[in-house]
């Protein structure tokens, strides 16, 4: 049941947004932003999952 830390991943990704990723964060509502960061969130462990199968 051991997760990767989610706040550390999430923090990094959100850096490397480009600027039009952070302005429609910006202008989305409070639903679709929650729906952007389940998203953001899958992204990211998909990234660290190939990362440690590499």
């Amino acid at each position: 049941m051991a997760r990767p830390p989610a706040a550390r991943s999430v923090s990094a990704a959100r850096r490397e947004a480009t600027d039009e990723q952070m302005d429609w964060m910006r202008f989305a509502g409070e639903e679709q932003s929650i729906y952007y960061r389940r998203a953001l969130y899958r992204t990211v462990r998909r990234g660290c999952v190939v990362q440690l199968s590499s």
